[in-house]
């Protein structure tokens, strides 16, 4: 299910970030693929358990994905938190010393190339699946404005409802970046089942561009 057609987010960063991933479908859907096959995928994540030198090879792989992710918003930088992830987990180098701490030294290459295919996989699906912009946000496209290339519509009292999707309240307005709370962080933190879904507590906000927080 997605949010009702006239329930739209009318920010033009927005609107253009979602024409551009449009256009730029073919090109993304093909990235994806050569990130989900026996090469791409399969085998990498092998060579991480078998201790080989290949894992080191998904890197060149993230950094595409990255590229990619960057295109779709280029004159602005994405999430800090998401490119220091990319850092740790890219620009390594196999040496034998590598061998004596393994999961330290390469783990970070299969969590960056996790996050990254994550959030391609997030551009295509919503591009795909959405006509215009929504303004109760799926929590898949949510995830995709917080890295960067736009940011959530933003609110002082964003909830999540039963659907999984963050729906507005009164009161919200721009420049402040909401936090998604999803159901699955709420129910842990409560004590009881209907506790799960009262109302959400607000988070701290901080201040942010149109497009990216700081």
């Amino acid at each position: 299910m997605f949010p009702r057609s006239n329930d739209v987010d009318d920010r033009e960063e927005v609107k253009e970030l979602l024409s551009r991933i449009q256009a730029q479908l073919p090109a993304l859907e093909e990235l994806l693929a050569r990130s989900s096959d026996h090469w791409g995928y399969e085998d990498p994540i092998y060579r991480f358990y078998h201790h080989s030198f290949k894992v080191y090879h998904l890197q060149q792989k993230t950094l595409e994905i990255v590229k990619a992710l960057q295109q779709l918003s280029p004159n602005l930088p994405l999430n800090k938190e998401f490119m220091a992830i990319v850092q740790e987990g890219t620009g390594k180098t196999f040496t034998l010393k590598d061998n004596r701490n393994w999961p330290t030294v390469t783990r970070p290459i299969l969590e960056a190339f996790f996050h990254a295919r994550f959030f391609l996989e997030m551009a295509i699906k919503y591009g795909k699946a959405l006509q215009t912009p929504p303004g109760t946000l799926p929590s898949g496209w949510a995830a995709l404005l917080e890295t960067g290339v736009g940011t959530p519509r933003s609110g002082s009292s964003d909830t999540t409802d039963r659907s999984g999707f963050r729906r507005r309240t009164r009161g919200s307005r721009r420049g402040r970046c909401a936090t998604p709370t999803t159901i699955t962080s709420r129910r842990a933190f409560a004590g009881t089942a209907s506790e799960a879904w009262g109302p959400a507590p607000r988070p701290a906000r901080p201040r942010c561009s149109p497009i990216r927080c700081t």
